[in-house]
């Protein structure tokens, strides 16, 4: 007998990459998709692909809760807007906050999909501190993202 697949909250569901797994997960024809997006981002306001649409913000953690109610697995594909002043500390909060929020709604697993600058290697390092890594700091928004996800990754280790 086949397994019954998950039902997902995505986080970042209106960008680029939130929306290719979206697509993806349709795909799959998973039960049920919750997703949440800022209040400037209402293209999936009327999606056929979510069960569940919740405006709001990853800043607050009872918006998180909201997405996570009654699913399996949490996906976060968040990126703060291009004007954000504090880039780093907000996907990092951000992503604090869908831990939380997954934790305390009794989800099985959270994926956190991008940042792999902020991973470690066998040496030790980490990848946005090698090569080629470190011509991400050409980018800065691309070290920004490592930098993120670097700390994203120590918050999924508590």
């Amino acid at each position: 007998m086949a397994k019954a697949l998950p039902k997902v909250a995505l986080f970042g569901a209106n960008g680029q990459l939130g929306n290719i797994v979206l697509q993806n997960l349709s795909k799959l024809n998973v039960p049920k998709i919750n997703c949440l997006i800022r209040q400037s981002a209402t293209r999936l306001k009327d999606s056929e692909l979510v069960n569940n649409v919740i405006v709001g913000d990853c800043s607050n953690v009872n918006d998180c809760r909201k997405v996570c109610k009654d699913v399996d697995i949490a996906i976060s594909t968040i990126t703060p807007p291009p004007t954000s002043k504090n880039f780093v500390n907000e996907l990092v909060f951000g992503t604090k906050n869908i831990i939380e929020a997954a934790k305390s709604s009794g989800v099985e697993r959270v994926i956190i999909v991008g940042g792999a600058g902020g991973m470690e290697r066998s040496s030790g390092k980490y990848v946005m501190d090698t090569l080629p890594g470190t011509f991400l700091r050409l980018v800065p928004i691309y070290h920004y993202f490592s930098q993120a996800h670097k700390q994203n990754l120590e918050l999924l280790k508590e």
